[in-house]
């Protein structure tokens, strides 16, 4: 080694020890800043560089070393599990003290994830390690060897989750839990297939369930929650099936009361509703499709539950279950709801309480006297929206018209009276409703240039009342024709014509001066209807002088409602 002249021979070798010191001390506290009292003197640089190069290396490798660490520990933890097998096996030990052993031994494994919260692929693949080692062993604890009860496991699958909890709710987001969670659901599905204990393993789901849809961990593991709701779903909908059938199919199932079953799907379905409430009431958060879903899919279980287990009664059964949630339904849309200014959430519940109101008069009345209710709401819906200023419940009100029309029979009664063979006496269903559906329209007023959905209500009303009216006009005109002679086809013709010329001068007239367009609308139906009756019933089945007196009707109504209908309107000057 060549010493060059400028440089001192000590000075260099103790600038030497000193960076010797200096990198052993910093190998032995890397998070830490170690000063010598040689840091002032600095080698040279063409004596330093390559021993900084040779510790380039180790470093390098750290993140490839730690990963193929932490996998040789998973497959030692899973070594560890097949020997656990093999004395099982061999009978070494009693079964039941390696059951034990093997439970200590996976959550062992699950909570060395949770511990190592500073390094996610390392507590990844120790939860995942934990599952690998969890679902054999319960399966043959529980069906091979005949170990564990299926109540011991679902014991032990309660307390697995609830660490996975804890585990989720400290790694925010953590793959460790996801693993955790997800596995302990499919299991528990599989177990219970394998062991027919459909319901005490569905209220496991049901548990894990409720844990991460009622929590924090909700908008953290979206996906763990649609898993676990579904295979409860699943386990629910076996569950009312298999114990459905005749007893003599239900081989190897173990008995169950109707309360049970049925507590297992008014849980599932009091899950989601209290987590629908909270967020979209509470939180004021829009309500998701899959809740949406959710609920109908967990309320068409629960009905299915209460019809195949409450045989008795299950309509009145179902109909106040209806009609509970419908009142808790409209009391949330147009309190809370409607105060948040949340339209979805106040759209979802106004339909799923509609459903729920209209499911529950049917179930709880007979049709005559559930369209009687539909009329009377229909007719209270209109002041009521236009007091609230809420335009969902004038959309309410008409579809209760519409219904209770159809319901009642004043539809067919309308169509027979107009079109085709003349019905008796109207049933007073027929005419509450007619009543119904004109003072419907009349409490609703009509403003010039409103939206198209408000005229397409008040339409609706106006229609349903005119065919009302009119079906009883006519009925009205053949019922006196009959104190004076025999109606025949031609008579009775020509009086449908009657009737529908009058209807059409009338509305025309009454809605030039109300200002009501929508009248004058339907004055031009009737006018339509009655000349399409000219054509295909009058000309065909009427004598020569009653087919005269049609025409004759048709042409002066043809004349007067364009006529009319340029009458001015109360308050206003003619142009």
């Amino acid at each position: 080694m060549q010493v060059h002249p400028e440089t001192n021979p000590l000075d260099l070798l103790t600038a030497r020890i000193a960076a010797l010191e200096l990198r052993v001390a910093s190998l032995e506290h890397p998070s830490q800043t170690v000063a010598t009292p040689g840091d002032e003197i600095a080698p040279p640089a063409e004596h330093l560089e390559p021993a900084a190069s040779a510790s380039a290396g180790p470093g390098a490798g750290t993140a490839f070393t730690g990963a193929f660490s932490v996998l040789g520990a998973a497959l030692l933890g899973i070594a560890g599990a097949y020997v656990l097998r093999a004395i099982a096996e061999a009978s070494l030990l009693p079964r039941g003290v390696v059951a034990g052993l093997a439970a200590v031994y996976a959550t062992g494994w699950l909570l060395t994830a949770a511990r190592r919260t500073a390094q996610p692929l390392a507590a990844s693949l120790f939860a995942g390690t934990s599952i690998l080692i969890l679902a054999p062993m319960l399966w043959e604890m529980s069906i091979r060897f005949r170990a564990m009860s299926a109540a011991g496991a679902a014991g032990y699958l309660i307390a697995y989750a609830a660490i996975a909890t804890i585990v989720g709710f400290r790694l925010p987001r953590s793959t460790a839990f996801m693993l955790a969670i997800s596995g302990s659901a499919l299991i528990t599905v599989a177990l219970s297939i394998a062991t027919h204990s459909i319901a005490l393993f569905t209220a496991v789901l049901l548990t894990m369930y409720a844990v991460v849809e009622l929590s924090s961990l909700r908008d953290r593991a979206r996906g763990v929650r649609i898993l676990i709701v579904l295979c409860a779903d699943a386990s629910a909908w076996a569950l009312l099936y298999i114990y459905s059938l005749p007893p003599r199919e239900q081989t190897g199932y173990p008995p169950l009361g109707s309360a049970a079953i049925l507590a297992v799907v008014l849980l599932l379905f009091a899950i989601q509703i209290v987590s629908v409430v909270i967020h979209a009431v509470r939180r004021a958060q829009p309500v998701e499709v899959f809740a949406v879903l959710q609920v109908m899919i967990s309320f068409a279980l629960l009905v299915f539950g209460v019809a195949w287990f409450v045989p008795s009664n299950d309509r009145q059964a179902i109909g106040s279950l209806c009609l509970l949630l419908a009142v808790c339904g409209y009391a949330a849309a147009y309190g809370p709801i409607r105060r948040a200014a949340q339209s979805r959430n106040l759209g979802i519940f106004v339909v799923w309480s509609s459903a729920l109101f209209f499911a529950a008069v049917f179930l709880l009345a007979s049709p005559t006297v559930a369209s009687a209710v539909l009329g009377i709401l229909a007719v209270a819906a209109i002041p009521l929206s236009a007091r609230m200023q809420a335009r969902s419940i004038e959309a309410q009100g008409t579809l209760f018209l519409c219904t209770a029309a159809f319901a009642s029979g004043l539809l067919s009664y309308a169509f027979n009276a107009l079109a085709g063979k003349m019905p008796g006496l109207p049933a007073w269903p027929v005419v509450l409703v007619a009543a119904a559906a004109c003072l419907a329209y009349a409490a609703a007023g009509e403003h010039p240039g409103e939206l198209a959905l408000n005229q397409a209500l008040r339409m609706v009303q106006a229609l349903v009342a005119a065919c009302g009216v009119a079906a009883l006009l006519a009925r009205g005109l053949v019922g006196l024709a009959a104190f004076v002679l025999t109606p025949a086809v031609f008579h009775i013709a020509v009086l449908r014509t009657l009737a529908l010329c009058v209807m059409a001068v009338a509305l025309t007239w009454l809605g030039a001066h109300l200002g009501r367009l929508q009248m004058m609308r339907v004055a031009y139906m009737a006018l339509a209807l009655a000349a399409v009756k000219l054509l295909f019933e009058d000309l065909l089945l009427g004598r020569m002088e009653f087919i005269a007196v049609s025409i004759f009707l048709v042409a002066l109504t043809f004349i007067s409602v364009p006529r009319l209908a340029r009458t001015p309107t109360l308050g206003q000057p003619a142009k």
